[in-house]
């Protein structure tokens, strides 16, 4: 977050989803925000820089933090519906992007990009509805930012890129199709995280396959069927040399981010 500061997210197993943050160097706690209504920005904490640390919440607000004081600098509710998640924020230069769901029947979601100084709702929307009009299609993974594009994933297993200055759909990559090495084989109802891995887009899958996408071509450039050790987490990282993939089962598995082999 700020140059002395680190903010860290209190996990729900502890009781607190507030937002804390602490001196990196001595280790003293500086500041707390709690949420009114009880929000919980904490467990969607998101992107920061040296003056803003920014978080969705539960209730389908959008929270902007002054770093150095702990203090609101803007709260933006992107929907009114009653039972909403927004999930953690990413920069992108002077505008924030996140990926929402709205807990209904069936469950929907999209993406949206607000202006980070102001937290003014710059473009949202919601990803396709499905022909087959009980697929969920909640937010399941993302945003990813990579140029001009922005990517998110929806319940039904599709990935989307949106323009990220006007939130139109530019292209789609379809959810998965087997055989797969995991018990889970359906990907009607999938968690995909995404991550971007230099020029590749990386996907997870509840059914424990990964792979990877050029995002200039749109071409599969590698595959990694996991499944033997469950489905993928929520979150995947990446640097230049590996992909980390998180399993629910406890597990973390290192990829060759060139060619997909286990490390």
């Amino acid at each position: 977050a700020a140059n002395k500061l680190k903010v860290v997210l209190h996990n729900m197993p502890a009781g607190d989803w507030d937002i804390v943050a602490f001196d990196t160097r001595s280790g003293a706690r500086r500041w707390t925000y709690q949420a009114a209504g009880g929000d919980g920005p904490g467990l969607f904490l998101g992107a920061a820089d040296d003056d803003t640390v920014y978080a969705g919440s539960v209730t389908g607000r959008v929270y902007a933090i002054a770093a150095t004081s702990g203090r609101l600098r803007w709260m933006t509710r992107l929907e009114d519906k009653p039972v909403v998640s927004v999930f953690a924020p990413e920069l992108a230069g002077s505008r924030i992007v996140v990926g929402y769901s709205v807990y209904d029947n069936p469950n929907t979601g999209g993406l949206a990009a607000l202006d980070a100084a102001s937290g003014r709702v710059a473009w949202k929307t919601a990803f396709p509805a499905p022909a087959e009009r009980w697929r969920h299609t909640n937010r399941a993974g993302g945003p990813v930012v990579a140029g001009d594009l922005v990517f998110g994933s929806a319940g039904d297993g599709n990935i989307y890129a949106f323009d990220l200055a006007t939130g139109a759909m530019r292209w789609t990559l379809p959810r998965l199709t087997g055989p797969f090495a995991s018990y889970i084989t359906a990907t009607d109802l999938d968690h995909r995280a995404l991550v971007r891995a230099g020029r590749l887009l990386v996907a997870g899958s509840a059914t424990g396959k990964l792979v990877a996408y050029d995002i200039e071509t749109r071409a599969l450039t590698w595959e990694h069927d996991a499944g033997s050790w469950g489905s993928t987490s929520f979150t995947l990282a990446a640097d230049d040399r590996y992909v980390y993939v998180p399993f629910l089962g406890g597990f973390i598995m290192a990829l060759d981010v060139t060619t997909g082999e286990e490390r």
